[in-house]
């Protein structure tokens, strides 16, 4: 299943994606623990936060982003203590930083793409219609000239000439 990032997302198909992501982080979760502190998977919580952000409102990004630091800290490899919370603060942070980042990214590129969508319609539009008037200009018997706004002509028919 092809998700576009450009277009609108069904609630079914934002349910799927925020669904894989909370397994994607829980697998993390226990890798890490099975992992101990041999191999550090820390930063690899930010791609499910990242691919979730793509798809979530802000504050969700935000109650995700502190779930997972919540998770990563109390399922991670050390042991609860004083340094516990300057490393559960750090990682809220960068979470969270991470997910609004990528979710602002998602939401430009919908913006931009959407915004290209209209400005190629209106360039459409445009050439149909100067297309349009250089027809109704050519089959004219009343002769007829264009002058832009240098005072150069633009366009003329065989009447005019």
């Amino acid at each position: 299943m092809a998700i576009d990032l450009a277009g609108p997302v069904s609630w079914v198909q934002r349910f799927l994606v925020l669904a894989s992501c909370v397994l994607a982080i829980a697998a993390i979760t226990l890798a890490g623990r099975y992992s101990g502190r041999a191999l550090p998977v820390g930063g690899f919580y930010l791609l499910p936060l990242a691919v979730a952000a793509a798809f979530i409102p802000r504050w969700s990004i935000f109650v995700l982003a502190i779930a997972t630091a919540f998770v990563s800290e109390y399922f991670g490899p050390y042991a609860w203590g004083p340094a516990s919370l300057q490393r559960l603060a750090l990682a809220a942070v960068a979470f969270t930083g991470g997910g609004l980042f990528a979710g602002e990214w998602a939401r430009n590129r919908r913006i931009t793409t959407a915004l290209l969508r209209k400005t190629q319609q209106e360039a459409r539009v445009r050439l149909d219609a100067v297309t349009e008037m250089r027809a109704l200009l050519e089959s004219s018997p009343v002769g007829l000239i264009t002058i832009d706004s240098q005072g150069k002509i633009g366009m003329a028919n065989a009447a005019a000439c």
